[in-house]
């Protein structure tokens, strides 16, 4: 899929005046990472998303919202070179992600996030809270990225579709690699590569 994206991309750069891209449907989050990740932020697009009947779009100001820490672990056994990032919105990922590290040591270290909510399906509300929850996440995955030295980030993520997409959007400058975990129920597989 992500060549299909990125020769659509090529398309659209013909037109410079074409940076408004609005997207409907339903996906596994791993496609709405990597259609966030293709239509970036750094790339000047914008993306209008439907989610549950409002639309959101990429450029609204961001709320107040914060990201915060809800744990973080060495992984026994993994690789020192790559990070895992576990974010919670809709529900709790943690011990799902734990037992798949535990059996796939791909990661030495690993970080939690969640925004500063009860999480739920009313934990963001608004396109400004996706803007700030997108935003905050990337900036606590470099500073963890880089705090390791990670050339690659392991992402598990369990919330509404509209944040996958917002935070692909801004997924720059993390790491050299962004591997997306797509949740196998029961497990984790690699999805999207994102690079």
């Amino acid at each position: 899929m992500l060549p299909e994206l990125h020769a659509v991309r090529r398309r659209l750069n013909e037109d410079a005046s074409v940076r408004l891209v609005r997207v409907r449907g339903l996906a596994r989050l791993s496609a709405w990472f990597a259609f966030g990740y293709v239509f970036s932020d750094v790339a000047r697009y914008t993306i209008e998303i439907d989610q549950q009947g409002e639309l959101w779009r990429t450029d609204a100001a961001a709320s107040a919202l914060a990201i915060v820490e809800s744990g973080r672990e060495n992984v026994a056994g993994g690789d020192p070179s790559t990070v895992a990032v576990g974010i919670s919105v809709t529900g709790f990922l943690e011990d799902d992600v734990r037992r798949h590290l535990e059996t796939n040591p791909a990661a030495g270290n690993l970080l939690f996030l969640r925004p500063d909510r009860p999480l739920g399906r009313e934990c963001l509300t608004s396109a400004g809270d996706v803007v700030a929850f997108a935003r905050g996440t990337k900036e606590r995955m470099r500073a963890f990225a880089r705090e390791h030295g990670a050339a690659r980030v392991l992402l598990f993520y369990f919330g509404p579709l509209s944040g996958a997409c917002f935070l692909g959007h801004q997924m720059n400058a993390v790491a050299r690699e962004i591997q997306v975990m797509e949740d196998q129920q029961p497990g984790y597989a690699p999805s999207f590569l994102l690079a």
